[in-house]
């Protein structure tokens, strides 16, 4: 892993892991690194960043992708793996990458994993890695995430030693206070650092509402996000509104019988590069992710953002992961799971156009409080503590924030 000097001050090196092949259309946390990369070398012009990923057999190669965002500024490195389960076990077994596991190699000045424990399994795993700070960016529950696929008594098993393996962390950070919440029940200190958006770059004209109304679902085709509830939605009005899905997952299937139907048009999964486009055809946009307090929640979502910042129509559930942004100023709010409800509130917008707008126009103005100079400012004052301690000679590593 490479280094670089901060002006002429001393050398700064960040390791960013996420097990992902960081494809651009493969969900929020790549959407968030192809946003989050490119700011923060700019912001910290002597910063070298290096990240690691995973790569499965068969999938396309990221790498020179990265490395024109990192512009020389750092180094790229993927695990590979044959397997598409246990794919961290499978990496590090067949053909590690000898800057993860020898002990030669400098560790860099801060590691962080974005994701879960399977990250930081990686980073503890690794001579290198875990001699850096540590931290961990939450981007899911992975006992929440596992639930549909893993037995119950092995979900027993996974939670506490889920939190177990957090307590390795320096510093855990969470984009969203439900998620912060959730880990805080069980005894551990979480920083909340919201995504941010590009507002400028979503921003679109006013819905236009015309007949029939365009809604769409941004997102993974699967339970916990609501996805079954919007098949009952589209089952229920299609004729009368219209019906998109912009997304993959294990439900995938059931959104293309729907297409083949003929009352659901089924996108796929797109890059982000091409959803400002989608966005500015539709009028209405549904968040359906659900929360209970025993599970956690999915944090500020980079799609609602993305969503509220082009000036959609956003109808969700009343729950806490949508209340860290929406309420009945800027949205339609309806109780969780309910799609009569839903059902209602999609009438009341085709009837009442103009108070939509207004309403969409609230979810705009919002969503400019989410910017990624404001999230960048909070990761700044998050991690100085960390380089301060581990660079003591050190006055101002990262540079004003």
């Amino acid at each position: 892993m490479g280094e670089a000097t901060l002006g002429d001050g001393p050398r700064v090196r960040i390791a960013l892991l996420m097990i992902s092949n960081f494809g651009v259309a493969d969900g929020g946390r790549e959407t968030w690194a192809y946003n989050f990369i490119p700011r923060l070398l700019r912001r910290w012009p002597g910063v070298t960043l290096d990240v690691i990923g995973l790569n499965r057999e068969h999938e396309t190669d990221n790498s020179e992708r990265l490395l024109a965002i990192l512009q020389k500024r750092g180094a790229v490195t993927f695990l590979r793996s044959r397997r598409r389960r246990w794919v961290v076990l499978s990496a590090l077994r067949r053909d590690p990458p000898v800057q993860l596991l020898t002990k030669r190699q400098p560790a860099p000045d801060l590691v962080i994993a974005v994701g879960s424990i399977m990250e930081l399994l990686v980073v503890l795993s690794s001579p290198a890695l875990r001699r850096a700070p540590r931290v961990v960016w939450l981007r899911t529950i992975l006992a929440d995430e596992k639930a549909a696929r893993l037995p119950k008594w092995a979900i027993r098993i996974l939670r506490p030693v889920e939190i177990r393996l957090l307590r390795c962390a320096h510093l855990l950070i969470a984009n969203g206070e439900d998620t912060a919440a959730y880990y805080r029940r069980r005894g551990l200190t979480v920083t909340v650092i919201a995504n941010g958006v590009d507002a400028e770059r979503w921003r679109s004209d006013p819905p236009a509402l015309n007949r029939p109304l365009r809604v769409l679902l941004v997102g993974r085709l699967m339970p916990a996000k609501g996805f079954v509830e919007y098949l009952d939605l589209g089952k229920r009005l299609h004729g009368e509104f219209e019906f998109h899905v912009a997304g993959e997952g294990p439900l995938e299937k059931l959104a293309e019988r729907a297409h083949n139907e003929g009352w659901l048009v089924n996108h796929g999964s797109k890059p982000n590069s091409e959803l400002p486009a989608l966005l500015a055809s539709m009028d209405v946009c549904v968040g359906f992710s659900f929360h209970s307090p025993e599970r956690g929640g999915g944090g500020v979502s980079n799609a609602l953002l993305e969503q509220m910042a082009a000036g959609r129509v956003i109808v969700a559930w009343r729950n806490e992961i949508y209340g860290q942004l929406l309420d009945d100023t800027n949205a339609y709010l309806v109780p969780q799971g309910d799609v009569a409800a839903a059902y209602r509130v999609l009438n009341d917008i085709r009837d009442r156009p103009d108070e939509a707008r207004r309403r969409a126009a609230a979810a705009q103005e919002t969503a400019k409080r989410f910017s990624f100079e404001v999230h960048l400012g909070k990761f700044t004052t998050a991690v100085q503590p960390l380089l301060a301690g581990h660079r003591a000679t050190r006055a101002d590593p990262l540079g004003s924030s």
